[in-house]
């Protein structure tokens, strides 16, 4: 675990890739989090998303194209 003083992406991303082992990260849906999901993408990182359907059935047609 980092202390909260080295908690920016870049050191995250470094420390993940020094330690060679997977992560969880959990995220809200605030801000921009779909840049954080291609920005791992982009730099090599497989990853699963976990998300929960809209209860609204034409939302989640909308969401799912």
């Amino acid at each position: 675990m980092l202390p909260p003083e080295q908690c920016a992406m870049s050191t995250i991303i470094e420390h993940l890739r020094r330690q060679k082992k997977g992560a969880i990260i959990l995220g809200s849906h605030t801000g921009n989090w779909e840049l954080g999901i291609q920005t791992f993408a982009a730099l090599g990182f497989p990853l699963d998303i976990v998300v929960k359907k809209f209860p609204f059935a034409p939302m989640e047609k909308f969401m799912t194209w």
